[in-house]
């Protein structure tokens, strides 16, 4: 199995990422649902991807900023900003891992979705995300759960027939939740669901020797935060 950079592994699964059942984003649904972040008037979504969390609170009325390192994605999270007709989301190419196009304390809530498992330097990514966020506002991380990287399971899509892998970086729970404590954020929820939680029947894919109660292996992690 390859090991591709984030850009092009992204850029390669861009044209499919939207197509079949994916457990993992199943999985964090669940977890957002038990969050309580107000209605924010001011989103940023950070690595926004094709737009998943961008296009929902647009839908809702927010007024949205989507930033994606990946023009292939941000190619596919255009077009369907487009047929929604949607004027009050933009989206603009922009790594994850650097000082953000924004404003400080411009927006109300900022998500960052299955994506900070990409990055080396996990508190200075955070750190300029919650940067973003005014006084009273909102951090939302969302990821591949620490210990199924350190298992094995990184991020893996199909490309005709063929598994690839994107490069992931295997931080830790506790990286997550200092990261956010300390760029000035209040950790008030920290959410984690287990493969079993998201799949009936053993994966085929699951890396040789992964553990065999695989059911509990956790598997995605949210952390909330808010700032004071």
């Amino acid at each position: 199995m390859d090991d591709l950079g984030v850009e092009t592994g992204y850029g390669r699964w861009a044209a499919s990422y939207d197509d079949g059942d994916n457990p993992l984003i199943r999985l964090e649904h669940d977890c957002l649902a038990m969050l309580r972040w107000g209605a924010p008037q001011r989103v940023l979504d950070v690595a926004t991807g094709t737009g998943r969390h961008a296009l929902a609170f647009g839908l809702e009325g927010a007024d949205v900023l989507g930033l994606d390192a990946s023009g292939q994605m941000l190619a596919v999270a255009e077009a369907k900003r487009a047929r929604h007709g949607l004027s009050n989301v933009r989206f603009a190419r922009a790594p994850i891992d650097a000082p953000l196009p924004v404003q400080a304390t411009a927006f109300d809530l900022a998500i960052c979705a299955l994506a900070l498992c990409h990055v080396q330097r996990l508190s200075e990514a955070v750190a300029f995300i919650a940067a973003a966020v005014r006084p009273g506002g909102h951090v939302v991380l969302t990821d591949l759960h620490p210990v199924a990287v350190s298992e094995g399971l990184v991020t893996l899509f199909e490309e005709d027939g063929q598994t690839h892998a994107i490069r992931t970086v295997a931080h830790t729970l506790e990286a997550y939740v200092g990261a956010l404590a300390s760029s000035g954020m209040e950790v008030v929820a920290v959410e984690e669901r287990t493969l079993g939680d998201g799949l009936t029947t053993r994966p085929t894919n699951l890396p040789p020797g992964v553990r065999a109660d695989w059911e509990s292996l956790p598997f995605c992690l949210v952390v909330h935060g808010r700032k004071p």
